[in-house]
């Protein structure tokens, strides 16, 4: 049995995303679920515990009424082999956002929520920094 350690709540969400390597080549897999705080993403590729990479991904804004990219840096926090999709389950925590990417973030999440009949609070923007340096 597996004990669920995240403080919001999760979004099951099949969402494309680009993990950029060292070498500056990108990596896509797909989110398995989203929080406020991290995701899980399916991949071929496995990743070491502690490794950091930048990411970004697409998603519709309502507000906007159109396309925006979510860049964030990313924390590996575990890592699975998941058997029922042959594919590697990597734990991802949300260390920054790059620009306006917290606010796309937390809308498209809270969005996504609202229409499934789930409100939740957001936490207080000190909880994840927003840096241009991602």
């Amino acid at each position: 049995m597996s004990l669920d350690r995240r403080i919001n709540e999760r979004l099951h969400v099949k969402r494309k995303i680009g993990i950029l390597q060292s070498d500056r080549s990108v990596v896509y897999a797909w989110t398995h679920d989203l929080s406020i705080g991290g995701m899980q993403v399916l991949t071929e590729y496995n990743a070491d515990i502690g490794k950091e990479f930048n990411a970004f991904m697409s998603v519709y804004d309502e507000s906007r009424r159109d396309q925006v990219i979510i860049e964030f840096r990313l924390q590996v926090r575990h890592v699975l082999y998941d058997g029922s999709c042959s594919c590697f389950r990597i734990g991802m925590q949300i260390l920054s956002f790059r620009g306006d990417s917290r606010e796309y973030y937390e809308r498209f999440i809270a969005d996504r929520l609202l229409k499934m009949g789930t409100p939740i609070p957001i936490p207080p923007r000190s909880s994840t920094p927003t840096t241009d340096e991602v």
